[in-house]
């Protein structure tokens, strides 16, 4: 190694990474697909860096190809070492596969190869191994990485427990079995068929239906630029201007009927109607146009910061289908809908009239 660039296929960076991560005193690792042939080949050596102080902070994607059993390897390494990050993202959007390896002497590795059997054995992957990076670039993959550590969550039972990994191959496509598959989140993208169709193969007997925008000064098009890119939907309220969780009980009174009720929709865990992970969301814009149909995938979250441009009290969502602004397509006028966020129940007569959409 003592070129300072060297190109690696998979097989050469599985044969060289146990070693690297072994002799650095910190590791940030961001890669978009884990399964756990590939997780075990350096399982051992992240131990041995924790063993003797090191710090490991480390973001994946928890979602497409990426396997249980490595979620489970992961969510159990985060209990035994503490002091080390993981976390996860589940939208999709994390493609990065980088390594920065940390010390004395900084390095490096770039390239194609998720952290699967496949991609560190038969795969063509192409990476780099750069030794002694120069300041520019051990800036920029500093800054990358804290970005995506900063827009992922710790990992926690929860989201392991409720983890399916999601791997649908498409019709027609041939099979190569070394080859990481295309996959498609749940039925994004894939599914044409009415909203009952849908909730039908989900097994569900609710969903939700929620106003894009109501009394905010941003407009309809910049919020929903906004949601479909970051992938929430979120509610916002100058009242409630902190965890809704715990100042519930005491500005209850503060508000209307109206919206305890959406708040308490949007907040898991506090009624029988509160959304739960799983459930589905319409988001509307005005009453008769739909933007994006929503899989709930996250718990309620306060980001204040958030409040300038999109909604402060927010959840992470999956989309199953996200048009553009001016695509958005047209449905039935949604009558007597004056909540930001309200729940249709099966049977009911919105049930009836928004099952009939066709999501095209």
């Amino acid at each position: 190694m003592s070129n300072k660039t060297k190109f690696l296929d998979g097989r050469d960076l599985s044969d060289i990474l146990p070693d690297l991560i072994e002799k650095c005193s910190d590791i940030d690792v961001c890669v978009a697909f884990v399964k756990i042939d590939g997780l075990r080949k350096i399982l051992p050596s992240l131990e041995k860096l924790v063993g003797k102080g090191g710090v490991i902070r480390f973001v994946f994607e928890m979602s497409g190809i990426t396997d249980k059993e490595s979620a489970e390897a992961l969510l159990k390494f985060s209990k035994n070492n503490p002091t080390s990050q993981i976390l996860f993202q589940n939208r999709h959007s994390l493609h990065a596969k980088a390594y920065l390896l940390k010390g004395d002497n900084p390095k490096v590795i770039l390239g194609s190869s998720n952290l699967t059997g496949a991609a560190l054995s038969d795969n063509q992957e192409a990476n780099v191994f750069i030794d002694k990076p120069d300041d520019q670039l051990l800036d920029g993959i500093s800054d990358f990485i804290e970005s995506c550590l900063d827009d992922a969550e710790p990992i926690d039972p929860a989201a392991v427990n409720a983890y399916v990994p999601q791997v649908r191959e498409p019709i027609g496509s041939t099979r190569h079995s070394n080859h990481e598959q295309p996959t498609v989140s749940n039925l994004t993208l894939s599914f044409k068929g009415t909203i009952s169709e849908l909730l039908e193969i989900l097994g569900k007997n609710r969903f939700y239906i929620m106003h894009l925008n109501y009394s905010h000064r941003k407009n309809e098009e910049e919020l929903w630029n906004f949601a479909s890119a970051k992938r929430l939907i979120g509610l916002q309220h100058r009242k409630v201007d902190s965890d809704w969780m715990k100042i519930r009980t005491k500005n209850i009174k503060g508000l209307t009927k109206d919206w305890r009720t959406q708040f308490n929709y949007l907040c898991e865990g506090i009624n029988a109607n509160s959304m739960e992970n799983g459930d589905i969301v319409l988001v509307l814009c005005g009453m008769d146009s739909l933007v994006g149909v929503a899989e709930i995938i996250g718990d309620h979250k306060f980001r204040p910061y958030l409040a300038d441009v999109f909604f402060d009290h927010v959840r992470r969502v999956r989309w199953i289908k996200a048009y553009t602004y001016e695509d958005k397509l047209n449905i039935p006028d949604v009558e007597g809908f004056s909540r930001t966020l309200t729940i249709v129940k099966k049977g009911s007569n919105r049930w009836s009239k928004l099952g009939e959409i066709n999501l095209v």
